[in-house]
């Protein structure tokens, strides 16, 4: 993954634009209802008018940033709310993000669940998909 060096002016940007997308999110999350927003997550993607899409470099930047910001805003930030954040940053930016969720059993039997979204190889939002069994994944084209 690219890390921009956080003097840049790029960087520091993104890591705005992350903390603010991650609140927007968190706020979206809690005045939505999850099968709503699960339906908007899953939306085909229409590329913006007039737009052409980034390079995975930008995509990977944005994993970044978003990733950084998560583990510093002083709400809770998980793996949902990093996806929806990194859905609509990513539209916006012309990027077509792959939207996964899936579930794992705990050792002592529990199901969890675990979202991310992918972009390419690169997962973008949500963290490592190892060990999770995917129930939603974007339909083949």
């Amino acid at each position: 993954m690219t890390r921009p060096a956080i003097r840049s002016l790029r960087a520091w940007r993104d890591l705005g634009e992350a903390a603010v997308r991650l609140a927007l999110a968190r706020y979206r999350l809690q005045t939505t209802p999850a099968a709503r927003l699960i339906g908007a997550l899953r939306q085909p993607y229409l590329p913006p008018p007039g737009g052409s899409a980034d390079t995975q470099v930008r995509a990977e930047q944005m994993a970044w940033a978003l990733a950084a910001a998560a583990r510093r805003v002083p709400w809770r930030s998980d793996c949902f709310v990093q996806c929806l954040a990194a859905d609509t940053w990513m539209r916006a930016r012309g990027l077509r993000p792959e939207f996964h969720l899936g579930v794992a059993k705990t050792p002592d039997g529990h199901l969890k669940a675990h979202a991310w979204i992918k972009y390419g190889d690169a997962i973008v939002a949500g963290g490592s998909a190892d060990g999770y069994e995917v129930l939603i994944a974007p339909e083949a084209e």
